[in-house]
């Protein structure tokens, strides 16, 4: 799955977890719309994301945010866009079928959210 790519990436750590405020104190003043793997994993979870493109919206979002928050040249804009640049053909092809071309992108949401629930709490 996508979602476990990217964490598993040499620099997906940057996207694991919400930004605490103590690292970013001006973060959510200038990022209106926080995304982080942890939260796109619960929203799987919980039903709120039913689409690849729904998927898609909360991946690119996430990027989006890291691109903007952070200097172009700097250590983090340049880890998140190297995750980016290797992430973004996947994100686009993701749920949309299996190696076989068998499951839909229904198939796939209940699966992973299968898998979200049987998996131990993060926090």
């Amino acid at each position: 799955m996508v979602h476990s790519q990217i964490s598993q990436h040499r620099n997906g750590n940057i996207f694991h977890n919400p930004i605490k405020t103590s690292e970013a104190p001006d973060y959510y003043d200038i990022v209106k719309q926080p995304m982080d793997l942890k939260t796109i994993k619960s929203r799987i979870r919980e039903g709120q994301i039913t689409s690849s493109d729904e998927f898609q919206r909360d991946v690119y979002l996430m990027f989006a945010n890291s691109l903007m928050y952070n200097r172009p040249g700097s250590d983090i804009f340049n880890m998140a866009e190297e995750v980016r640049l290797s992430f973004c053909p996947l994100v686009r092809n993701s749920w949309k079928s299996d190696d076989a071309g068998k499951r839909s992108t229904n198939q796939h949401l209940q699966a992973d959210r299968g898998h979200y629930q049987r998996q131990p709490s993060l926090a």
